[in-house]
């Protein structure tokens, strides 16, 4: 059975924040990032001590932060390690939107425009463009009624669906 913790920035330890920052700074998070600067670990633990809890959520499994998740609005981000299994990825994303839609009834997303890969994961889940879908020249703006996230039915969710079924799943 697999085990998934989603623990709020602040609940981490010093080594997996640590662990998040050298994720979020990896290039590959990085530059797909609204901020692409590299952040220091003093900014980063200065920034998490200020964060309102459970906005943010770390993803770690067999011990490993693998990515992470936030909402500290009207708009979502998530991020993970490439070499995470994509169903893994998947049952993430879906187990996050769901705990996001107890409370709200539509979501926004700003995706940088060269992440296609982010995109692609936005549409999977039912986000559409708005207004044309530009917030400027580097960022496409989506939003995902709950109604609509709700009704998603094919063969992944169902895969995913499944898939709960064998995963313990802690909110930390």
């Amino acid at each position: 059975m697999v085990k998934i913790y989603f623990c709020d920035y602040k609940n981490l330890s010093k080594a997996q924040t640590i662990d998040l920052l050298r994720l979020r700074n990896s290039d590959e998070v990085r530059l797909n990032s609204a901020n692409t600067d590299i952040i220091r670990l003093d900014d980063h633990l200065g920034w998490v001590k200020e964060l309102e809890s459970e906005k943010y959520f770390a993803v770690i499994i067999d011990d490993v932060v693998v990515g992470g998740l936030n909402c500290p609005k009207d708009k979502w981000g998530v991020f993970f390690k490439a070499d995470l299994n994509p169903v893994l990825k998947m049952l993430c994303v879906y187990l996050y939107l769901h705990r996001i839609f107890q409370n709200n009834d539509i979501l926004g997303s700003a995706v940088c425009k060269n992440n296609t890969a982010a995109l692609s994961l936005n549409y999977f889940f039912g986000f559409k463009l708005a207004n044309g879908g530009g917030l400027d020249d580097n960022f496409y703006y989506l939003l995902l009624k709950k109604s609509e996230f709700l009704s998603l039915d094919n063969s992944t969710i169902r895969l995913l669906k499944r898939t709960l079924k064998n995963t313990n799943i802690v909110w930390c």
